[in-house]
This record gives structure tokens, sequence and C-alpha cells, in this order.
């Protein structure tokens, strides 16, 4: 495996490329500190060797075989021993990642894996492990190429996501019944103008023991949690269709499309209106390579 370029992490936080693949090949120790990122998730991969993961649901020896979703919620650090190592970190920044569950085929798959506990992980057999790292190395070689960068992002994540999401839902949750049949609520009452001041109520617990449960398991308050839910489901609207903005944020509880409009460029890097013209973009890119198939 050559060694990487590198692309930096704050570009593709900012959205320029549509994604970065980086190879790790080392006979000796490395390490990264405790982080957590702010608009990219990252998928990981090791071909050869041990690396130790560390967040906050504890400690995980990843061998040989696996792969793991690293989402931007998710705090980790992660140390390599000494043993020869290769090791794939595909970077995928937040717009490329919500975009995906609009047209990967396979609806509400990345909600389930943003809404796993931990970090999704699976654990390839050697043969299936083998045809990822091919693909990877495919990946990794076109990153430079811009012209159906989409395209071959969403071939390699629809073929190896469904089974991270599968291990997903086979987990053990940890987080109470209450709290299960709260998200459950949100994601029904989003379109609804739902309010974060109604959430304790609904959930018939206390704000302050909301406020500490959302803490625990979702590493972010409850109206912290609200509101990028509201700005992922106005992702998929927008990507669905041609409703008008200012409908979009009413519907979903913005008290005016300014705030709308800010809180959907902090998040996902772009504004409303250019995103839905992307999506535009790619629809018509999945028309022409359909009519060359053809």
């Amino acid at each position: 495996m050559d060694p990487a370029p590198l692309i930096p992490l704050a570009a593709v936080a900012a959205g320029r490329p549509v994604y970065a693949l980086q190879r790790l090949a080392s006979a000796g120790g490395w390490s990264f500190h405790r982080h957590s990122h702010r608009g990219f998730c990252e998928l990981v991969f090791v071909q050869q060797g041990l690396v130790r993961q560390v967040g906050d649901d504890g400690e995980l020896r990843l061998g040989p075989g696996a792969l793991m979703l690293v989402r931007e919620r998710d705090r980790h650090a992660l140390a390599a021993a000494g043993t020869r190592l290769r090791y794939y970190n595909l970077t995928i920044p937040t717009a490329e990642w919500w975009r995906l569950d609009s047209y990967l085929g396979e609806p509400g798959l990345i909600a389930r894996l943003e809404a796993a506990p931990s970090p999704p992980l699976a654990q390839l057999p050697a043969a299936r492990a083998a045809v990822l790292a091919e693909e990877l190395d495919a990946l990794f070689l076109d990153q430079h190429r811009v012209e159906g960068a989409r395209r071959r992002l969403a071939a390699l994540l629809l073929a190896w996501l469904p089974a991270l999401a599968a291990e997903a839902r086979a987990a053990a949750d940890p987080r109470p019944a209450w709290l299960l049949a709260l998200l459950d609520e949100i994601e029904a009452r989003l379109e609804q103008g739902l309010a974060a001041a109604d959430l304790p109520r609904r959930a018939g617990v206390s704000a302050a023991h909301l406020a500490r449960s959302f803490r625990r398991h979702l590493g972010c308050t409850p109206s912290a949690w609200l509101t990028r839910r509201r700005i992922e489901r106005a992702a998929l609207l927008l990507a669905r269709g041609d409703r008008p903005l200012g409908d979009i944020a009413a519907g979903l509880g913005f008290a005016s499309r300014s705030w709308f409009q800010a809180e959907f460029r902090r998040q996902l890097g772009e504004p409303p209106a250019a995103w839905r013209r992307r999506q535009g973009g790619w629809e018509s890119q999945k028309e022409e390579g359909g009519r060359r198939k053809g």
C-alpha cells in the first residue's frame, strides 16, 4: 500500500471534495488523542493489524476485517501497536452523508446508523474483507477525479452500510424504554412543529431528568437533538421535492426562515437553496448515467 496523499480535513468538512480516503501502511505505533468530528463522519476499515479504539462506551480492539462508522457526535481515541498495519479512513462531509439517505434506495438506512447507541461496527469474514479492500483501493485512486465522485461513493456505501445497519439493530440498546419511545415520537412529529419545551411532558419525566438522559445517551441537549433532526428532515424534504423553503421551515417548527437558513448552513455547510440545487445536479447525473447504460 503506497503512502496516501492527504486531503485536509478542513476542506472535507467544508464540503469541497465529495469524500477523502486515506490509506495507512505502518510497521510502527501511532495514536490520535480523544476527539470528536465537526462537519464530517468517518468509515474506518482495518485490513491488517490491530487498532485500539476508545470511546464513551469503553475500549474496542479492531482487528483484520473490522469495519466501523464513527459518526460526527462520537468521541474517540485511536492507537495502533507496533505490528504491521493496513488501515483505511474514508471521510465523508456531513452534507454528503445525509444526502445519501435520499438516493441509496434503502429509506431510513442513514437514520438507523445514526440512532445506534454506539458507533456501528461489523466484523467481515476474510473473503468479504478482501473485496472491500479492493473497492477502497479503487475509490482511493479515483478520489481526485471529480466527475462521477458521488456515484462511486454511493455505490461503495450502498454495498457496505447495510452490514453496519444490521449489526446496529442486533446490538442491545442500553437506553431506557421511555427515551426510545420519545425518540420515535420526535421522528413522527417533526413536521408538526414539535417544540423542545414539550418533550418532558411527552416523555413523562422532569426537564432535568430529560436533560441528563440526553447528555448521557445522546451526547447533547434535548433542544440540540431536536434541532439537528429538524435540519436532517429538512434536507430530505429539499432533496425530494420543490416545496417552498418557508413552508418547510414553518412545518418543522422554525420561528423564522432566517433562523432555519442559518441553522441549516451551520449544520450542513451550505444554504438550503444551494443544497436543493445540488440535489438536482445529482439526479441529472443519475439520469444521464442511465441513458448511457441503455
